[in-house]
Order: structure tokens, then sequence, then C-alpha cells
């Protein structure tokens, strides 16, 4: 266990209600690629921060990871519901659609917006997609 994890713990212990530190756990879990353990400290995140776009990104990288695609997808369009311009949960639909070779009518209108709005690496990368 890792500083960390062990200071999250510490306050989730203090504080089983604090959004940040259940959201910040699974980030730190999915590093380790601890996925199940991520998933249900982004799930606990989701549902005391229901106006936070931010647990249901984690929750939909994680998903991926699992090979859930169908179910990351779902994660990223609820982020995008709490938070239509969330530029991270834009980035990670369109990622995701690409990678899974998904038909996704959004994914013009993603690229364009991650390559006027991100920084270099995510703007060029969305650049090239939108030239293929």
């Amino acid at each position: 266990m890792n500083d960390a994890e062990k200071l999250l713990r510490r306050a989730l212990a203090h504080d089983l209600y604090c959004g940040t530190a259940h959201n910040n756990l699974g980030v730190v879990l999915l590093e380790r690629n601890q996925l199940y353990e991520a998933a249900n400290e982004f799930e606990w995140a989701r549902k005391l921060m229901p106006s936070e776009p931010d647990p249901r990104v984690n929750l939909g990288i994680c998903l991926e990871r699992a090979g859930r695609i169908e179910d990351a997808m779902a994660s990223f369009d609820a982020a995008l519901q709490v938070s239509p311009e969330h530029l991270p949960a834009i980035q990670g639909a369109a990622l995701l659609a690409v990678r899974s070779g998904r038909e996704e009518p959004r994914l013009e209108q993603w690229l364009a917006s991650i390559a006027t709005r991100s920084d270099d690496g995510w703007a060029a990368w969305a650049r090239q997609r939108r030239a293929r």
C-alpha cells in the first residue's frame, strides 16, 4: 500500500461519504490495475457526487480496461449527460469509439472538439483521425 492509498483510506475512515476520496482512491487502484476495486470506488464516488463527471469518466476507463466496451461507453455517456462539454469525457468516448471500431455518429463532433480544445498530444491525435 503506497502513501496515497494510506492517506485516502484514512480519510475515508473519518468520512465514508467523501466522494472525492473515493474517486481518488479509485484512481490509485486503477493505476495498479485493480479493476474491480477501482470500479467499486468510482461507483461510490458517482453516487456521492451526482453532478460531477469525473467518477463516470474514470469508471469508463476502468470498464474499458476490463473489456466491457458497452458499459464503458455508457459511463462516458453518463459523464456527458452530467457535463456535455467535459473534455475528458469527450476524449474517453472518442478514443473508445475509435479503438473498438464502434459506429458512433458523434465521433466527428467529438474529434473536432478535441482538436480545438486539447493539448498538443490529444489535438494531434484528433486531427490525424479526422484526416482519415
